[in-house]
């Protein structure tokens, strides 16, 4: 009997029951449609992932990588990058991962430098010996300080005049001056990279005097212009000359030649103004790519440190042929 009352309850009431229905659902459909997604937590498979190298590292990317390994490096890497940015040579210092302490040192170092607050202080704290020597070079360029490489290289006469060359160089390049002011740097690259930017900026050999600056001024200028052997012949320094001749003679540029096979270049060795058909230009029995490549050392002069012992018998007796004995 309920069951027959219950059948006809309902057929008597079915388009109320399908009412029903249709509401509900369009309940469930708005709820799904408007409802806030929650928010997903991702974890990044790995470390530095392809797809996220670009985004800005944050607390949260590292907190979000599934490997404790990635995930501590993540850390690091931030923890390093806060301390750069921050410019703050103590927070270098603490850094968990002690084999960047000098990177950050150094890159922090350079930022300071831009604000005039780094001192030669901040460099000295960098353990390694050739970072720390950059640097201060470094510093004495950002600052156009050449008093900071008398300080720190006393000891050291070619690293001390290499390191105010190339603080006049970057000083006579980004403020414009003089071409003229070229002619009294004497270290290697620097002159011929003071003059090449010079050029770049639209002047030329005509305000310097008739000499050896000129002559070294108007041989960089034509070089790689000249075409033929007419006009390498009108180069006023001889190794320009027989580069510059080699060059058409063999269908080469100058970088792809080493006349002397020191394993120099033509184009580097006139540009470090050495002899590209001498592999040992001074003559004290380390080659030129030694000396200008690896040690450091003068390759124009065969004591580079001026305490009277050969470069090459300094190598030989385990001595610094950098620095006074």
């Amino acid at each position: 009997m309920f069951e027959e009352g219950l059948i006809s309850f309902l057929e008597k009431h079915r388009k109320l029951f399908i009412l029903v229905f249709l509401i509900f659902v369009i309940l469930i459909v708005i709820i799904f449609i408007f409802r806030k997604p929650p928010s997903p937590v991702v974890y990044l498979p790995t470390y530095p992932g392809k797809s996220d190298t670009h985004i800005p590292l944050t607390e949260e990317i590292c907190k979000n990588i599934k490997d404790p390994i990635q995930r501590k490096k993540c850390f690091n890497d931030l923890e390093y990058i806060n301390a750069v940015t921050s410019k703050d040579i103590n927070k270098c210092l603490s850094l968990t991962d002690k084999n960047r302490i000098d990177d950050c040192i150094f890159y922090a170092t350079k930022l300071r430098s831009h604000e005039d607050v780094a001192t030669v202080e901040d460099c000295k704290k960098i353990n390694d010996e050739e970072k720390r020597k950059l640097c201060i070079v470094d510093l004495a360029i950002n600052t156009f300080n050449p008093n900071i490489c008398d300080e720190y290289f006393s000891n050291e006469p070619f690293e001390k005049q290499e390191c105010k060359d190339k603080v006049k160089a970057f000083d006579i390049i980004i403020n414009k001056k003089d071409i003229r002011l070229c002619q009294e740097i004497k270290t290697l690259e620097y002159g011929p990279l003071c003059y090449g930017y010079m050029f770049a900026q639209g002047k030329d050999c005509n305000e310097l005097k008739e000499g050896p600056a000129k002559d070294l001024c108007e041989s960089i200028y034509y070089f790689n212009d000249a075409k033929t052997k007419d006009d390498c012949n009108k180069l006023p320094l001889e190794n320009y000359r027989k580069v510059c001749l080699k060059m058409i003679e063999e269908g080469k540029a100058a970088s792809e030649l080493d006349s002397d096979g020191d394993g120099m270049s033509d184009a580097e060795e006139l540009n470090f103004t050495l002899d590209p058909f001498n592999s040992d230009s001074d003559g004290d029995g380390v080659t030129d790519y030694e000396e200008a490549k690896i040690l450091g050392t003068n390759p124009l002069n065969p004591d580079s440190d001026g305490d009277g012992v050969n470069d090459g018998r300094e190598i030989k007796l385990g001595t610094d042929p950098n620095k006074i004995d």
